[in-house]
């Protein structure tokens, strides 16, 4: 699903700070692309931790051309049938406990949905598996959640860091003095930076 940034949203943002006006022009930040399949993101997002965007790209691209990626499916597999795809015993140990937890209605993902930022990651945090950077980039990516700024995410903080040169280093108070400016978009902010990141001519 598609979610479009309204003017509004964007202009609040360039009035903020001239750098970010600068990037949401350069990157044409206008909108984010989520997953309407928290299931199959929430597994991928699993094989992703501590990986590179490529080999987690190619992990994933394994077990979508094994199985159908959904609890039934998942059910079937084993330890064993995700070490031969190259995913470790500990990440298919996650997959396996989220894939049982939600067939067995103990987890229902539909439920985060009513819930606010807060809450959702709090709920994905109480999954085995999934940590505050995980839960983080579910938000943002699936639920498109508009004020999710990820202090420990890597990428965001090269981004940040690259945006603004003068900083040497990043604390907690200087991502906290951010965020506090971006919110409540954030996200947006976030998606800047990412692009600023990734960006190899800067």
């Amino acid at each position: 699903m598609i979610i479009k940034f309204t003017s509004d949203q964007l202009n609040y943002l360039s009035c903020k700070d001239d750098v970010m006006s600068f990037l949401i022009k350069k990157y044409d930040i206008n909108f984010i692309n989520t997953s309407d399949d928290l299931f199959k993101s929430l597994v991928f997002r699993i094989i992703g931790q501590m990986l590179s965007n490529n080999v987690a790209k190619i992990l994933c691209e394994r077990l979508t051309k094994l199985i159908d990626v959904n609890p039934y499916e998942i059910s079937k597999l084993n330890v064993n049938d995700f070490r031969i795809l190259g995913i470790s015993s500990k990440k298919a140990n996650y997959i396996l406990n989220l894939s049982s937890n939600v067939l067995a209605k103990r987890i229902n993902l539909d439920e985060l949905k009513t819930l606010n930022d807060s809450e959702a990651v709090n709920y994905l945090r109480s999954i085995k598996g999934i940590g505050i950077w995980t839960a983080e980039m579910i938000l943002l990516f699936s639920l498109g959640r508009l004020d999710i700024w990820s202090k420990t995410d890597v990428a965001l903080r090269n981004g940040v860091l690259k945006a603004y040169p003068q900083f040497k280093t990043l604390s907690d108070k200087r991502m906290e003095m951010l965020r506090r400016k971006f919110t409540p978009y954030c996200s947006i902010a976030s998606l800047a930076f990412y692009k600023l990141n990734d960006d190899k001519g800067n």
